[in-house]
């Protein structure tokens, strides 16, 4: 689900579907995102996503379980960018 995120990358607060993205830690600790079938790169997940009082609550159920969720306190969703 693609959201103004204010950075000026098209930016999307989750994936489409369960294994349309794979995830690889890289050294310095960011997370990257890759297609799930070709493996090429299509960015990095971001904490800093909307709140999640600000989505539907189901589009919110409809995530698939495999995306990234907030490690934070700041009830904030994950940006894929």
């Amino acid at each position: 689900s693609k959201y103004d995120s204010g950075s000026g990358w098209p930016s999307f607060w989750r994936s489409i579907d369960e294994g349309s993205i794979s995830y690889k830690r890289e050294m310095d600790g960011r997370l990257e995102c890759r297609c799930g079938k070709c493996n090429s790169h299509l960015g990095h997940v971001f904490l800093d996503g909307p709140r999640t009082n600000d989505v539907p609550e189901e589009v919110l159920n409809a995530s698939p379980e495999s995306d990234p969720r907030s490690r934070t306190s700041n009830g904030r969703l994950p940006r894929f960018c």
